[in-house]
């Protein structure tokens, strides 16, 4: 399960989606939303979560509890009923680490380093939260997606028959 998009936090899932909006009306369709948002709302938009009761139901100390409960409850229950025992400790401090990454690039040895954990152990954690669905891994660029999907393609079918 993903959370709701902005447009459905906001109010305006009624709306007609900005990509369809361009395929009818071309690229004079692609205009600001009339109420421009600040620096302010868009971190009370990342603050909020996507999730439907703490993001429009709850003030912002409850909002706090409520995701507190859900990482406690999946470390503790959730974690428990899918994989082998794990350190409940050093899984929330890995997602912790992750979370706090999200919006820039390190080297997974820092995250490693920072959550105090090993590579093997990590790569086993990252593996855990991608079945869990609260992991998803995005390529570092579709260049390197692309060159590495060519790379392969030359070695498995004899160099000089793929281009990229």
């Amino acid at each position: 399960m993903y959370g709701m998009s902005v447009r459905e936090v906001r109010g305006r899932a009624s709306l007609t989606p900005f990509i369809d909006r361009v395929i009818d009306g071309g690229p004079d369709a692609a205009t600001a939303p009339d109420d421009a948002l600040s620096v302010r709302d868009y971190l009370d938009l990342m603050l909020a979560g996507s999730f439907p009761e703490p993001s429009l139901r709850m003030p912002a100390a409850a909002r706090r509890r409520w995701f507190a409960g859900y990482v406690e409850q999946m470390i503790t229950r959730d974690v428990p009923a899918v994989a082998p025992p794990r350190d409940p400790e050093l899984l929330r401090q890995y997602l912790s680490v992750l979370a706090v990454n999200t919006a820039g690039i390190a080297a997974e040895s820092t995250l490693w380093s920072a959550a105090g954990i090993n590579a093997k152990t990590a790569q086993a954690y990252q593996a855990l939260f991608q079945r869990m669905f609260v992991l998803d891994l995005v390529p570092a660029s579709p260049q390197a997606a692309t060159t590495r999907a060519c790379t392969t393609r030359a070695k498995s079918k004899g160099a000089g028959k793929w281009t990229c």
